[in-house]
């Protein structure tokens, strides 16, 4: 499916340039992706929502809702096993720097809830397994709390504020990427990444998504 918005979309990257190798490194990491997939494209009414489906049609669905300007791409290790008994359904949080595109400033935790509910309509899933890292952990608790019907099971890897405060993942990234200056986007991704280097493909789609 590939339905597009009627309303202009509302730019989330720092200029044309950043944004066009932004996606080119989202693409280099859907070249390594190691399983058939297709790409869709949902309308809902946030705007334009990307997603990246791969297993067999008749299996039991999964979405997963990624962490802070990580894009669905940063699952592409996670995928081959999740596909051989699910269709998997990674989805680009609308509002962060990926492939969805929004028409409108969010600004309310309830425009999520109804954003998910919107998807999984579009997708024509009634109820489904959900596996979030970060804020995506904490969209799925909110949906949980707001439409738990709609919920099968759910694994929440480190979610964002949603136990604890994350204080100091404020001060260790927002600096980095609310300037982009070079040397406050590299203490980012050093702080994240915390001894344990991420993979190289992923590595530069992530210090591009804070820089720009």
């Amino acid at each position: 499916i590939k339905q597009q918005c009627m309303n202009s979309p509302v730019s989330v990257f720092r200029n044309k340039f950043g944004e066009e190798n932004i996606l080119k490194a989202y693409n280099a990491i859907l070249d390594a992706w190691p399983v058939a997939f297709e790409e869709l494209f949902v309308s809902t009414r946030l705007g334009s929502t990307h997603i990246i489906a791969c297993g067999e049609k008749e299996s039991p669905p999964i979405l997963l809702f990624h962490a802070f300007c990580a894009g669905a791409v940063s699952w592409y290790q996670n995928v081959k096993s999740l596909s051989e008994g699910y269709r998997v359904y990674v989805i680009d949080i609308i509002g962060d720097p990926n492939k969805s595109q929004p028409v409108k400033y969010i600004r309310l935790l309830s425009d999520y809830v109804d954003w998910i509910n919107e998807v999984m309509d579009k997708l024509n899933i009634e109820k489904a397994h959900f596996i979030g890292n970060s804020v995506g952990a904490y969209h799925i608790a909110n949906f949980a709390i707001n439409a738990p019907q709609r919920i099968r099971s759910m694994i929440l890897i480190g979610p964002a504020a949603t136990f604890l405060k994350i204080t100091p993942f404020y001060f260790h990234t927002f600096p980095g990427g609310i300037t982009g200056w070079n040397f406050l986007v590299r203490h980012a991704v050093s702080w994240i990444e915390n001894q344990t280097p991420l993979d190289p493909l992923f590595h530069r789609f992530f210090y591009l998504v804070l820089k720009y």
